[in-house]
């Protein structure tokens, strides 16, 4: 599931010219985070460049991947503007947090494992045909 913005501009007194459509796929929650939620708030932004490009980007304040690219930002905004904290120890660009926790989803080790299952096979394959091939060529010259 996911959201579609529709983005319009007010061209002339009440006409709407449509400048794009926009879908965005949502984090899935785990059956503990659906409890309890009977809707779900996710902020959404745009931005019209000088140029005339439209930019739609989504916030999801239940999406892990989100929370942290915000936290990059504002660390990186906070550097840019002389506000750095040189006490505060950093690893990198990587931001642990205790609050968020990367968790391995059962679609993840599916892909995993059929990667791994194609890579087998793909071996596999190329040892059998190889051996074909050298079998054919033994010894025998044109």
């Amino acid at each position: 599931k996911g959201v579609t913005v529709l983005a319009v501009e007010d061209v002339h007194n009440d006409f709407y010219q449509c400048v794009g459509e926009f879908n965005f796929f949502l984090h899935r929650l785990t059956p503990a985070q659906k409890q309890g939620i009977s809707t779900r708030t996710v902020n959404i932004g745009m931005t019209m460049q000088v140029d005339g490009k439209f930019i739609v980007s989504i916030y999801d304040p239940l999406d892990p991947e989100h929370i942290q690219k915000k936290k990059r930002y504002q660390a990186a905004k906070q550097r840019e503007e002389g506000h750095d904290d040189s006490s505060k120890p950093t690893l990198n660009h990587f931001d642990y947090d205790d609050d968020v926790q990367e968790v391995t989803t059962v679609q993840q080790i599916c892909l995993i494992i059929a990667c791994f299952v194609v890579f087998i096979l793909y071996v596999a394959v190329r040892m059998s045909f190889h051996e074909h091939e050298s079998s054919e060529h033994d010894g025998s010259e044109l």
